[in-house]
């Protein structure tokens, strides 16, 4: 019962949306309703005691059409309102993700630069840890803009998919390369179990990366510090089946249904880690979905899975290279 009050909790829609009450769908389907169920029965009764005055009748009929066509202006006014914002929305994220890729790409640059000339005169270990954690932050500022920036393609139906023959292991063995260090810091082990065989994906290589990325960076910002992070990769009949399980603070029931929605994050989530931004599963799951393949999760105690299928290439598909940096 609790379950379906909160699916018809209008009032809480209001509010998210920004709409007072009267100008809120949802709540003018209810009255509109109410008002369709109630001029049915007043009509019925009029007609039954006025039966030789039909002009009556007509006339009743006439203000229940025209209260219903008010209340249809009113509901259509709604729908306007939460249309232009979500456009507003969208070109500000499409604008602001565009003024922040150029800067935060020249100061990639000049850090590598940086990091260059300290090895080369041999500079103090303290200057080159510094640069380390910038290049850490820097390279996961140039994440979130590129996850702002798919949204902003999402949304603008200007999504595209470049397919073409990957390694998904090669493309998760780079990834726990990079995030090593910072699993480190947090005593958090990282281990891939993966077949020897390689089964070929035809899939867009940087959007998958983005996808495996995102799952990793989440099981380990929301993992038990001195635990391990898994990441499974087996063949599940014609698809290659990705997973990641950590042992963390998992994700409470009544925040499942909505944990693939933009821009959402768990409570306990923004307890636990004040950085995110609840974009990151949104963009995946659009991903996977393009590519004909499935996400989904599971999460019981402090244990989480997240996981998703690919389809595998058909049996003439090329074998990828192996492309571990």
């Amino acid at each position: 019962m609790k379950k379906l009050f909160s699916h018809i909790d209008f009032l809480a829609e209001c509010r998210e949306s920004g709409l007072s009450l009267w100008e809120c769908p949802p709540f003018l389907f209810i009255v509109m309703g109410l008002v369709n169920i109630g001029s049915i029965i007043l009509t019925y009764i009029v007609a039954n005691r006025y039966e030789d005055q039909p002009e009556i009748t007509a006339l009743l009929t006439l203000l229940v059409a025209a209260v219903i066509f008010i209340i249809g202006n009113a509901i259509i006014f709604g729908f306007s309102k939460i249309v232009e914002a979500n456009a507003r929305e969208a070109e500000f994220i499409g604008i602001i993700s565009h003024q922040l890729r150029s800067p935060l790409s020249i100061f990639k640059w000049t850090l590598g630069s940086l990091m260059s000339d300290t090895q080369r005169i041999k500079a103090p270990k303290e200057i080159g840890a510094s640069l380390d954690t910038l290049t850490t932050i820097n390279q996961r500022m140039i994440q979130l803009v590129s996850m702002l920036l798919e949204v902003h393609r999402i949304e603008s139906n200007r999504f595209v998919i470049k397919k073409n023959t990957i390694d998904i292991k090669s493309i998760t063995e780079n990834i726990i390369k990079d995030q090593k260090q910072y699993a480190h810091s947090f005593g958090i082990s990282l281990s891939l179990r993966a077949p020897s065989l390689r089964y070929p994906l035809i899939a867009d290589e940087d959007k998958v990366q983005m996808v495996i990325q995102n799952l990793t960076d989440n099981a380990l910002r929301y993992a038990d510090q001195n635990s391990t992070v898994c990441i499974d990769i087996e063949k599940v009949g014609d698809a290659i089946r990705w997973e990641v399980t950590n042992t963390g603070i998992g994700i409470p029931k009544e925040e499942h249904a909505r944990i693939f929605q933009k821009f959402y994050r768990a409570k306990n989530a923004i307890t636990y880690q004040v950085e995110g931004n609840g974009i990151g599963l949104y963009v995946a799951k659009t991903i996977i979905a393009q590519h004909g393949g499935i996400i989904g999760f599971s999460s019981e105690g402090k244990k989480t899975i997240f996981w998703f299928t690919l389809p595998i290439a058909g049996p003439d598909a090329p074998l990828p290279k192996t492309h571990i940096i």
